[in-house]
């Protein structure tokens, strides 16, 4: 298995604050890598998912900034775009950044990716090959720069959307299922933010893994009928059988375990969601941990004071 390794600079905030832009090796195989942010005053969000049907990862980050009194907070987002991402739900995690007055940056890889989708006809040429970083520059709008790695300690929340991505890539939970096993910096990451007592969220299949590293975690994966709904609902059992709780919940719903501080929302789990379903559901998410005594609590206390941050 390869790795692939990026640095940033370091970024200087307005307010005067530095910020050392490491990320984690991006693995150029069946899986792929949590996005890590380092940096004091920071909110951390990895988002890695791509569709499991297609083999064209393309990768992008978006690191999300936040002006306090204080200090500038900042909040990651690694995306595989196209091919690679649940689009809907990365970008609508970034729209509600924006709209609580977070700037948006973009990361990706700069590597090159083996292997073309045609979205028209759904076929893979896989005699082609595309840069990763320039392909991911369409969703940044060209505003993007390469990858590197980050700490928990250095972060206030972690959030994994779904994309079946994350059942291939950073896990294996689509072909072993309860047996599956977790791309270990993610694992790691998890296991980190847990740790330290600071908040997670995740939608869609990205919940499976969060119940795979912390055992006995309550979570949701929507529902188990109608079937035709819940296209996926075998994953509940699956879940189960790991030890995790499963919470019953619509496609807006979100399920909060206040002892591990983990939310999660469906997304689309839900077969005949809608995009402003998706974007509601994550804002439900959003407005829960904003509400959430603990999640105040967490974020308070590294770095925002004054104000909460979102998740």
């Amino acid at each position: 298995m390869q790795t692939v390794h990026s640095t940033a600079t370091g970024h200087e905030s307005p307010g005067g604050m530095q910020h050392q832009l490491i990320y984690a090796p991006v693995w150029k195989s069946q899986r792929g890598d949590a996005i890590r942010l380092e940096g004091r005053h920071t909110i951390s969000m990895a988002i890695d998912i791509c569709i499991p049907l297609t083999t064209l990862r393309f990768e992008a980050d978006v690191l999300v900034q936040r002006r306090t009194g204080r200090s500038e907070g900042r909040i990651a987002v690694s995306t595989l775009i196209l091919d690679g991402t649940e689009i809907s739900e990365a970008i609508s995690t970034a729209i509600h950044l924006q709209h609580k007055k977070m700037k948006p940056l973009f990361y990706a890889p700069d590597i090159e990716i083996c292997g073309v989708v045609n979205h028209f006809t759904k076929e893979m040429n896989t005699e082609n090959s595309r840069n990763a970083l320039v392909e991911s520059a369409r969703l940044a709008r060209g505003c993007i720069k390469p990858l590197h790695e980050c700490e928990a300690c250095t972060h206030d929340a972690l959030i994994i959307p779904g994309g079946f991505g994350a059942a291939r890539i950073l896990s294996n939970f689509a072909e072993k299922g309860t047996d599956c096993t977790v791309l270990p910096d993610l694992e790691k990451l998890i296991e980190d933010f847990h740790c330290d007592k600071k908040p997670i969220g995740t939608m869609c299949i990205a919940n499976a893994l969060v119940a795979k590293v912390l055992k006995g975690v309550k979570i949701t994966l929507g529902k188990e009928s109608p079937k035709n709904d819940w296209p996926h609902a075998d994953a509940i059992k699956k879940v189960k059988d790991m030890g995790a709780k499963i919470e019953m919940k619509d496609v807006k719903g979100v399920t909060f375990d206040k002892n591990f501080g983990v939310l999660s929302t469906p997304a689309w789990l839900y077969e005949p969601a809608t995009f402003s379903d998706i974007y509601d559901g994550i804002d439900n998410m959003a407005v829960f941990a904003m509400n959430s005594s603990r999640v105040k609590v967490v974020l308070e206390f590294y770095g925002n004071s004054g104000t909460t941050s979102p998740l």
